[in-house]
């Protein structure tokens, strides 16, 4: 069993009523960003772990990476 997520059931209701308006048929792009750790693979896997069985959900990703050149 997971631990408890806390103090995220607001962006956990977004990305649900973002999943809503898919299945309504309009396009949706959802973007997470923040600081490294602050728990933004923690909200999207929770996010699936709560999604009924075979509820056809595709998670797709990309990392952007700083690059500095001298």
């Amino acid at each position: 069993m997971s631990p408890s997520i806390f103090g995220r059931e607001a962006p956990l209701g977004e990305l649900a009523a973002a999943l809503d308006e898919v299945r309504r048929g309009a396009g949706q792009v959802e973007f997470l960003a923040g600081e490294a750790g602050v728990g933004k693979t923690r909200l999207v896997n929770e996010f699936l772990a709560r999604l009924p069985q075979g509820a056809g959900v595709e998670q797709r990703g990309a990392n952007c990476f700083n690059e500095t050149r001298a």
